[in-house]
């Protein structure tokens, strides 16, 4: 399969326009959308390579965790740039740089086939926090993971805030 540019817009909501980038690194005008800066870089190869097998739900689960991070990172100046790469052969997020934060992966398997998986270090009391504030939002797996069913939408509140908390678990002050 040939992998073609492409650029991100996300809405509030996470729901992810795909649209091809242009030689400048734009998308075009298209549906009424102004042109702008293609929102994220296309996926690296490696995590491309390692998603490429998985069912197209998980797949689109992944895209659209990763627009709720790199929107997160946009928003939150001290978090600075984030580090896309492969952790236990995981796609996987840090804030690398200032190390505000604490690696967010996602897993999809074939044990677990019906739904997406997201990582964080078991040493944090993100996932805790999380199943104390949002108990039914994710299927919650000790204190290392939470879950969510590919055949839904991902819950948008309750991700884009366990993002933030792991982006600037570290901080001080």
């Amino acid at each position: 399969m040939r992998f073609v540019p492409t650029g991100f817009l996300v809405s509030r909501q996470y729901q992810i326009i795909y649209a091809p980038l242009n030689a400048d690194g734009f998308i075009p005008e298209t549906r009424g959308l102004r042109r702008q800066r293609a929102y994220m870089q296309p996926l690296p190869t490696q995590l491309i390579d390692v998603i490429a097998p998985w069912p197209m739900p998980a797949q689109t689960h992944v895209h659209t965790i990763r627009a709720a991070i790199l929107s997160a990172v946009a928003d939150t100046p001290h978090v600075g740039p984030i580090s896309e790469t492969l952790k236990w052969g995981q796609p996987s997020w840090l804030t690398e740089a200032c190390k505000s934060g604490t690696t967010i992966r996602v897993a999809w398997t074939q044990a677990q086939a019906d739904q997406i998986g997201l990582y964080l270090n078991c040493q944090t009391t993100l996932i805790a926090t999380m199943r104390e504030i949002y108990p039914d939002a994710f299927t919650y797996a000790g204190n290392r993971g939470l879950f969510s069913p590919l055949d839904a939408p991902l819950p948008t509140g309750p991700l884009d805030h366990v993002i933030r908390m792991a982006q600037s678990y570290h901080r001080s002050g």
